[in-house]
């Protein structure tokens, strides 16, 4: 099943995703929040395919994967239900992020895959890759960290950021985060891990505590200015992230967590 999005929805998802052939219209929100719990991978039982194939010498980054209807997009359709509320047909609860193959399969034998299937495998999957993530967190180390940072640091154009820390609880309520509030809280326990290693740095160079947050800040306004907020708004700066070090191993996806999550403490983003 392919995705339509209006132009504002395409160009902001081509900033995260790269082209994609979009044919319907699902909140851009969403969608992120899809790929980032489920870690951009295929949740049918022991598949867990990669989603996204990385860019060539000849070609973007290209999606893969498909987004599937957990209760049919139409009542008549695959496991479709009349009486399934419509403002909650293409939201994330309703999704399961399969490979094209197993989104076939389930939308052609609908009758073996059944809605509480999918639900449980959706449920199982996100589980498992929190647990893959939380579980890397302890591998990052000052290795994986400069991975991320390079990719994020950009020369600071403002002399000022204000690194005042904020309560990341009242944020992630005040922002309705409360989907990806609990990676943003496993990302803070090595937030002292990622402090201590901006501290090394600055030893070397005064000016890389400032240059790592305006390089973030950058991409935060960027995206901001193409009205993306909220949980959308955090999947996509992960997304940036990932995409910008080819984050495959969770190590990496954790050490991108870490960071970000410590960016959201100490920067000037999200309302307060």
């Amino acid at each position: 099943m392919k995705l339509f999005y209006n132009q504002n929805q395409i160009n902001a998802q081509k900033t995260i995703f790269g082209d994609i052939d979009l044919a319907r219209n699902y909140p851009d929100p969403d969608v992120k929040t899809l790929f980032a719990l489920s870690g951009g991978r295929c949740a049918f039982p022991r598949c867990n395919t990669l989603c996204t194939v990385e860019k060539t010498a000849n070609d973007k980054l290209a999606i893969v994967g498909e987004i599937a209807h957990i209760v049919g997009h139409k009542s008549a359709g695959p496991r479709g239900s009349a009486s399934y509320p419509a403002n909650l047909i293409d939201t994330y609860e309703n999704w399961i992020l399969l490979c094209p193959t197993h989104h076939s399969l389930v939308d052609k034998q609908a009758n073996t895959y059944t809605v509480a299937d999918l639900k449980k495998w959706k449920a199982d999957h996100e589980n498992t890759i929190q647990l893959s993530i939380q579980q890397s967190l302890s591998k990052v180390t000052f290795t994986e960290l400069e991975i991320v940072t390079r990719a994020l640091i950009s020369n600071p154009t403002v002399p000022t950021v204000d690194l005042t820390l904020t309560n990341p609880t009242q944020k992630i309520e005040l922002n309705k985060l409360e989907k990806v509030g609990f990676l943003i809280t496993m990302g803070l326990s090595v937030a002292a891990e990622v402090q201590k290693y901006v501290t090394h740095q600055s030893l070397y160079d005064p000016t890389f505590p400032e240059r790592l947050t305006t390089g973030f800040l950058d991409e935060y306004n960027l995206l901001v200015r193409q009205g993306i907020t909220g949980e959308g708004l955090f999947n996509s700066l992960r997304e940036f992230a990932i995409k910008s070090i080819n984050g495959r191993e969770f190590v990496h996806q954790s050490a991108v967590l870490a960071v970000l999550s410590y960016l959201f403490e100490k920067c000037e983003i999200f309302e307060k």
